[in-house]
């Protein structure tokens, strides 16, 4: 006859004090109210005690919560900063490039200006297209 040996794997639960404490005392309370002779009595105790557990579940969600808070603005803070050095060295790069090419790209605007004919300013035809305008305008 073979005989299976079973494991069990225990894992660990991460509760805190207050809850354990809130555990406790109704595990404590239970053989005592197990012995009280009305219901009514064993009603209002059991109200009490998940009253009471209520209260000390819910001040540990929002302390939990306000240190979820924390450190997600710290890891907001931290991803910023990150994205700022990340791109200030990128911006630094196209600059360095840029200006270590600048005379090449001045010597490629005037090679392609001297294939462009000479036009007149146009500063200079910009002006005579208002003065035309404004003198058509006078005429009405």
């Amino acid at each position: 006859m073979t005989t299976k040996k079973t494991t069990k794997k225990t894992t660990k639960k991460t509760t805190s004090p207050n809850t354990k404490q809130s555990w406790n005392k109704i595990k404590n309370a239970l053989p005592h109210l197990l012995n009280q002779s009305t219901v009514k009595e064993l009603q209002g105790d059991v109200k009490q005690l998940v009253a009471a557990a209520q209260v000390d579940i819910k001040k540990n969600m929002e302390k939990e919560i306000g240190l979820l808070k924390k450190k997600v603005a710290l890891e907001k803070k931290s991803m910023e900063q990150k994205v700022n050095n990340l791109l200030g060295t990128e911006l630094n790069k196209a600059k360095g490039f840029i200006q270590k090419h600048q005379k090449d790209l001045n010597q490629l605007q005037k090679k392609l200006e001297s294939y462009i004919p000479h036009r007149p300013d146009l500063k200079k035809i910009l002006a005579r297209a208002q003065s035309s305008l404004k003198g058509n305008k006078k005429a009405r």
